[in-house]
């Protein structure tokens, strides 16, 4: 008699379509969360490949604020710049504290903030013992959604044996000339 009863059928049906909803959401579920496990995994080994990227190339890479205050740097920069590490020692300002000619480094701050990229500029910079270091400086600047320079990036080459070379060899032709 009670199964004949419509009220108890209709609960009936319902409880079962609220069972097989279940079933499917705990479906999607599990779907959802091996879509998230596959996409962390594969975000994980492109992180992983960039960094290794960043943290062996020979070149010293760069970011830097609009105030000159350096905001990354691989381990070539560092090296580059004569510094074992930045948390250790006091990050220099790169405007304050590294171009020696303040000309080059008006004229590379203006072109950061007029949008210009820079590439191949050849730079003075001091290293943290003060001597002096030749550079290829290959920069760009990053705006935000308001047109204000962000940050400047880059990376530089240190040419100083480079320089001493072609010295040498213009003495040399000099010499050869008399």
């Amino acid at each position: 008699i009670w199964l004949e009863d419509p009220s108890y059928a209709e609960l009936i049906e319902s409880a079962l379509e609220k069972a097989r909803l279940i079933e499917e959401n705990r479906r999607y579920q599990y779907h959802l969360e091996k879509m998230v496990d596959e996409r962390t995994r594969r975000l994980r080994e492109t992180e992983q490949k960039y960094r290794s990227i960043f943290e062996n190339a020979l070149e010293g890479i760069f970011q830097i604020d609009p105030e000159g205050r350096i905001i990354s740097a691989n381990p070539s920069l560092k090296r580059i710049l004569g510094y074992s590490s930045f948390p250790n020692d006091k990050i220099p300002n790169v405007w304050q504290e590294l171009f020696v000619n303040a000309e080059r480094l008006i004229v590379f701050i203006i072109d950061m903030k007029n949008g210009k990229t820079v590439a191949g500029n050849r730079v003075q910079l001091y290293r943290k013992d003060g001597s002096k270091i030749w550079v290829s400086m290959h920069a760009r600047p990053i705006f935000d959604e308001n047109g204000e320079l962000k940050r400047v990036e880059g990376f530089m080459i240190d040419i100083t044996e480079q320089r001493q070379l072609e010295k040498q060899l213009r003495q040399t032709q000099k010499m050869e000339a008399i």
